[in-house]
């Protein structure tokens, strides 16, 4: 696709279903390689990116936020991906060299639930005047679509249907990543939710879609009876700076800030969210 980053909003023609369609390619792999992942760690983690972006798509102020935190019991260990309503996205996996689990891949498949497990799956939410919302639910098949699915059902009655596509070449390249999301909205039929679930049953290969252009995208939505009515362009961006790393360091106790401190007198550390190195002197520290 020309633009490889971005999420469309579409609503279906009877106003009663809202879908959300990413692609994340280019963002997957600017954090591919800030964290240096490899081939496992940046299949999994592009699926969780893709799942934040799906979820954030009705952030509608600047200032919106919203974050999901895996909290695994698998090898992956933590897993977090951040994003805003401008489309600003950064995330980290706290293990970026997972070794391959030979029943992970079945039928040519990947499958996230030998390295996720089990755990927990929180998601914290800001949106504009309104209170800081918090949900933790379990992490029940460590598939990264139904898990997303089962927490819009449990924790907000909403009805989905949610699908991740992915491909990565032998050179640990980024082929595509991106995923398709579908929402009953209130007052939505029970038979309405059943015809949402047989249409999207019918989409077999998101992937496919993924790798084409825009047009597959707008065919695959005029499938579904739906209509385009947003488009957003997302990015990898951090917020982290020297300012706030120093204001960190400053409020650690003095035993706790010696664990920073280098041969050279310097104190150095990374941010976990892009991977920058800041080295700051003392006299910077205090000045």
């Amino acid at each position: 696709m020309q633009n490889d980053n971005f999420i469309i909003t579409a609503v279906s023609q009877k106003g009663n279903l809202i879908g959300y369609f990413t692609s994340v390619r280019n963002c997957a792999e600017q954090v591919q390689f800030a964290h240096k992942m490899n081939a496992i760690s940046t299949m999994v983690f592009a699926r969780a990116l893709s799942a934040a972006v799906l979820l954030s798509g009705n952030l509608k102020n600047p200032d919106d936020r919203l974050a999901m935190t895996w909290d695994c019991t698998g090898p992956v260990k933590k897993l977090c991906i951040e994003t805003d309503g401008c489309g600003n996205i950064r995330g980290f996996i706290d293990n970026t060299q997972l070794k391959c689990i030979e029943r992970s891949v079945q039928n040519g498949q990947f499958s996230t639930e030998p390295y996720i497990g089990f755990g927990e799956l929180t998601v914290s939410r800001e949106t504009g005047n309104s209170a800081p919302y918090q949900s933790i639910v379990v992490i029940e098949t460590g598939e990264i679509a139904q898990d997303l699915s089962l927490f819009l059902e449990q924790s907000l009655q909403i009805q989905s249907a949610v699908n991740i596509g992915l491909s990565v070449d032998k050179n640990n390249k980024i082929i595509c990543a991106g995923g398709l999301m579908l929402m009953g909205l209130p007052g939505v039929t029970e038979q309405e939710i059943n015809d949402m679930y047989n249409e999207f049953r019918k989409i077999t290969n998101l992937t496919d879609i993924l790798c084409k252009d825009e047009q597959a995208v707008l065919e695959m939505f005029n499938s579904l009876n739906m209509d385009i009515v947003g488009n957003r362009s997302i990015r990898f961006h951090c917020k982290c700076s020297e300012e706030k790393v120093k204001n960190i360091l400053k409020s650690l106790k003095p035993e706790n800030l010696q664990e920073f401190l280098s041969e050279d007198n310097c104190y150095e550390t990374s941010c976990r969210y892009c991977g920058a190195q800041y080295k700051i002197t003392k006299e910077e520290l205090n000045g």
